[in-house]
């Protein structure tokens, strides 16, 4: 708990304001039409008060899921940098992608809490193979607390 509570502070130190969070924003909770004017984003389901970072969890991951590389590498990097411009009169790029990595991280919290509300009340047959995503998600960021740098 004092790491979590230390990495909130740090992320609430990074100058930008919690705000309406999607919390689900991957490629299939997106519509493109033929222009900018036509792209729609939809199933809010997910959709808290958050620090706007933590929804990278969901959208690097589902990125680097499907072509196979680290959602916090530098396969990636040029989408989580894009996605940060939009506070760049707030921080320089350098605190932001740490902001990033951080909120990424205590994303999985967020996601878990959401699947866990999902699924609850179903039964094992009704979970449609998300019985373990609220484990997983968890699992995922015991690994990432478990492989920074001590100190």
């Amino acid at each position: 708990m004092p790491l979590v509570a230390a990495l909130a502070d740090d992320l609430a130190a990074s100058g930008v304001e919690p705000s309406l969070d999607h919390g689900d924003l991957h490629g299939n909770n997106v519509l493109v039409g033929s222009g900018v004017d036509s792209i729609r984003v939809f199933d809010w389901g997910d959709a808290v008060i958050a620090h706007p970072f933590t929804t990278l969890a969901t959208t690097l991951g589902s990125i680097a899921h499907h072509v196979g590389v680290d959602p916090y590498g530098p396969a990636v990097a040029s989408v989580r940098d894009a996605y940060l411009a939009g506070w760049a009169d707030l921080a320089p790029a350098s605190v932001l992608e740490r902001a990033a990595a951080v909120a990424m991280d205590l994303g999985h919290i967020g996601k878990a809490a959401a699947w866990e509300q999902a699924l609850q009340g179903l039964e094992p047959d009704e979970m449609g193979g998300f019985h373990a995503a609220t484990a997983v998600w968890l699992a995922d960021f015991v690994a990432r607390l478990e492989s920074r740098p001590s100190g």
